[in-house]
């Protein structure tokens, strides 16, 4: 029996975290239907040192989220590949939608490509990706960035043309290596839309790529593992953080005035319509592929435009100068109760008559 190894590349915000969840609570039953979620390489649900291994071997330091394991790619794959020998499973199932970086790294295709080439005959491989209309995937992976607070984060379309790897508009970037490594006949892609979201929805599309029968999942644990920020409090939150309100106030003003400059600075040269070209263009590429049934034109309907009227420089000016009226009233509160403190030590030195 040849096993055929399933890798879930993602893309992020379709859901990809409940689902690993609901693989992780559901590995006995799934085992049961031929399907092995592995569990060596698995941590919080999902298998992410296959990629941040490779990654981190391709020179990549962003958003890396702490990984620092020293085994080699090939160490860390070759976990999976044993894992796999030794399950009884016909299907091998690995998650995590930071597979989706490698299209934005040559070295890191080149390394993925070095890895599979010793195991070609020995697994089948499908490669399963679920995609939502670019618009509503950047508004979504902004909303993300600011919520994980890993760093600052400018405005909306400075993130998007400065801050975020293509992969998140070019969507054939982020399949080329797995077309190129695999074929186009291996990859399974799905659109991930609203009508996931109800009843269930998302788990009963992604088990159906293994034949098995959606009402193995319940309703009750179609949670949401990874809610969404309230779009209301993005901006608010995004400038709270660039004001420094964590931070020591040695900084002043002058410092995350100068920081912030340097968020909205686009100095990569691209633009939003740099960005819409190419989010069409990614899509074009989704027609050639057999296993595609995401709906190209539907999605051609949402893709990134400068809009000044929720993300656009307006209110990145709006939202600067708020800043800077964070900032001094940090400092204000911090002078008053320093001033507070002093003055109350005095009042208790006079009081017992030392002064």
């Amino acid at each position: 029996m040849t096993q055929t190894i399933y890798l879930h590349i993602g893309h992020y915000k379709t859901g990809t975290t409940a689902l690993q969840a609901a693989m992780t609570k559901n590995t006995k039953s799934l085992a049961r239907q031929g399907v092995h979620y592995l569990s060596e390489i698995r941590r919080h649900n999902k298998h992410s040192s296959l990629a941040f291994s490779i990654l981190q071997a391709a020179g990549v330091t962003d958003l890396m989220h702490g990984y620092a394991n020293k085994q080699t790619p090939q160490d860390v794959w070759n976990q999976m590949f044993d894992e796999a020998r030794q399950s009884s499973g016909k299907d091998i199932v690995a998650s995590t939608e930071e597979f989706m970086r490698i299209g934005a790294h040559p070295d890191a295709r080149e390394i993925l490509r070095e890895i599979i080439a010793p195991v070609r005959a020995e697994f089948d491989f499908r490669i399963i990706v679920y995609l939502r209309a670019p618009l509503s995937h950047l508004q979504s992976w902004y909303n993300q960035l600011v919520k994980m607070n890993t760093g600052p984060v400018p405005s909306f379309n400075a993130a998007v043309c400065d801050l975020m790897e293509p992969v998140h508009y070019d969507y054939a970037q982020g399949l080329a290596p797995w077309i190129d490594i695999f074929g186009p006949d291996a990859l399974i892609v799905r659109p991930y839309t609203d009508d996931l979201r109800q009843d269930g929805a998302l788990f009963a599309d992604f088990l159906s790529v293994f034949d098995v029968a959606p009402s193995m999942w319940t309703k009750a644990a179609n949670r949401v593992s990874n809610p969404r920020m309230d779009d209301n409090q993005v901006e608010i939150a995004r400038v709270m953080q660039a004001a420094g309100a964590s931070e020591e106030l040695i900084a002043r003003v002058q410092v995350r005035a100068a920081r912030l400059r340097e968020q909205t600075k686009r100095g990569s040269g691209t633009d939003m319509s740099d960005v819409a070209a190419r989010a069409r263009a990614g899509l074009d590429t989704l027609a050639a592929l057999p296993g595609n049934s995401v709906d190209a034109a539907t999605f051609a309907q949402e893709l990134p435009l400068l809009n000044s009227d929720t993300h656009g420089e307006d209110i990145a000016t709006l939202t600067d100068l708020v800043v800077f009226l964070f900032a001094d009233i940090n400092l204000l509160r911090t002078n008053l109760h320093n001033t507070q403190a002093g003055i109350l030590k005095r009042l208790v030195a006079l009081e017992k008559g030392t002064s």
